[in-house]
């Protein structure tokens, strides 16, 4: 670990191409081993210090997103959550908010079964959104609205509510009832869980009503008087006449 150890000197003192030339001849050693986690610490480096010296957002996103494989492989989700922060952050601060905003979705989508990390990561990609140059209200909703079922999923009811009940402010006013109905639904689960029975009976009656009016219930209705007829009627209700 010679090589990691000065690669990262280096980089304390700024000399960010000696930094570079250290990490990849680390990665050159050891991305064929199992050692995922020092692989994946390692192409992160070398995201960050190419990211300094050549400045190509697009070769730094592919080099994280190999390492967010590599920190998967490993099951390690502190560092894999370290990975979007430090993306984030780089990116924010580059004004590079939907890039970032993707990125976070990315290691959200790795970490789904993994405590409240993914709902803090939809939730925080939410916001990139909604700053990056070409906001989307509704994309803003939508991933707020997977923070909130995130939290649900791991009994977060308090921070559940906060991102359904802006999602649910959102899409009320539009012509998205499906989406609604599920938002409804989660505020329900959600008071339900911190004893406020009253606005949980309020949203399970929205979610009903929403539903109601999105999908109303339909029957077949038979207009013709041949409809008494029974045998001698089509599906439309015309009579059947038989030659003989």
């Amino acid at each position: 670990w010679e090589l990691r150890f000065a690669g990262d000197f280096a980089f304390m003192l700024q000399d960010y191409s000696s930094a570079l030339t250290n990490y990849k001849r680390l990665w050159d050693k050891i991305q064929k081993t199992t050692a995922y986690e020092e692989i994946g610490s390692c192409k992160e480096a070398i995201a960050i210090t190419s990211m300094l010296t050549e400045g190509s957002i697009k070769d730094f996103l592919k080099a994280m997103d190999q390492a967010i494989q590599f920190y998967k492989k490993s099951e390690n989700l502190i560092l894999l959550a370290k990975n979007a922060i430090y993306t984030f952050d780089i990116l924010s601060i580059l004004k590079r908010y939907s890039n970032a905003a993707m990125h976070l979705i990315r290691v959200a989508e790795c970490t789904l079964r993994e405590a409240e990390v993914p709902g803090l990561l939809f939730e925080q990609a939410a916001f990139a959104l909604i700053n990056s140059s070409s906001p989307s209200v509704r994309r803003f909703a939508s991933y707020l609205m997977f923070a909130g079922n995130s939290y649900l999923s791991q009994a977060l009811s308090q921070n559940a509510i906060h991102c359904l009940m802006i999602s649910y402010f959102i899409y009320r006013r539009t012509r998205w009832p499906e989406l609604l109905v599920m938002i409804c639904g989660g505020l329900a689960q959600g008071f339900a869980n911190v004893n406020n029975y009253r606005q949980e009976f309020g949203f399970y009656r929205k979610s009903l009503e929403t539903a109601m009016q999105w999908n109303p219930c339909t029957c077949l209705l038979y207009t013709s008087d041949a409809a008494d007829d029974m045998q001698c009627v089509d599906l439309g209700g015309r009579r059947i006449i038989k030659k003989k």
